[in-house]
Order: C-alpha cells, then sequence, then structure tokens
C-alpha cells in the first residue's frame, strides 16, 4: 500500500489497496457487526493508516467521508446483502456515478437485495444529516 500522502496513478493498484484494507477491516470488525448490525467507526493509528489508501477516491467522489467510515460503510452494505466481505471499492465508486456494474461478480446481490441496499445507504445518509 502507498503511503498516506502518496497519490495513486495506477487506478487498479489503489482499488486492490482499498479492498484489501476494508476486507481486514470487515474481518477484525464482522462480531460488532453481528452484534450491533453494524460496523463500527474504530479510529484507531493503525486503522486510519490503513485506510489512507481510500483518501484519493473520496477525493474524486467528492464525498466529505473519513476513509475509516468509507470502510465501515463498504463492510455494512457487503454484511447487510450477505456477500461475507465489504462491497469492493470499484463497485461502490459505479453505484455512486450511476454507471453499470454489470460485469462484477457481485452484481446478482445488488440486484436481488436492492431494498436492503438502498435501505443501508439511506442509513448512512441519515447520520451524514445529523448534526454533530
Amino acid at each position: 500500500m502507498k503511503g498516506e500522502n502518496q497519490i495513486y496513478t495506477d487506478f487498479g493498484k489503489m482499488y486492490s489497496d482499498i479492498d484489501e484494507a476494508a476486507n481486514n477491516y470487515y474481518r477484525i470488525f464482522l462480531k460488532e457487526y453481528l452484534l450491533n448490525g453494524r460496523f463500527p467507526e474504530i479510529y484507531t493509528s493503525e486503522q486510519t493508516k490503513n485506510a489512507s489508501c481510500a483518501k484519493q477516491l473520496l477525493t474524486h467522489m467528492q464525498l466529505d467521508c473519513n476513509p475509516v467510515r468509507f470502510f465501515a460503510l463498504l463492510s455494512t452494505i457487503g454484511a447487510a446483502l450477505e456477500m461475507e466481505r465489504p462491497v469492493p471499492a470499484f463497485d461502490f465508486y459505479t453505484m455512486f456515478e450511476g454507471r453499470s456494474f454489470i460485469y462484477s461478480p457481485y452484481v446478482n446481490y445488488y440486484i436481488d437485495k436492492k431494498d436492503i441496499l438502498i435501505a443501508t445507504l439511506e442509513m448512512f445518509a441519515q447520520d451524514e444529516d445529523v448534526p454533530q
């Protein structure tokens, strides 16, 4: 993985690094999800460092979201859809941009469980609207 301030020029590598870090986050906090229905947003120095690979994508998407929160979102959606992994970062990006993700091996999860997908996204969107 690249350092926190390094810019990706190989976007395949960027998505791969995000997926690897999100998978680690998923594995570490899955028990918390099973207890509470949501992945926690744990901002330890290790989690923050691991999440830094997502900063460039979040900036490109113009999402005002902490990378650790992004991993919690990817993990919560993946678990809610019973994918046994977080949603791949590229799949999330294509959904966010309104592009086709028909080539994703997970397309059936998104189509068959679209109501769960929408409800999970709305849950995170509502959290963003709540003043801190």
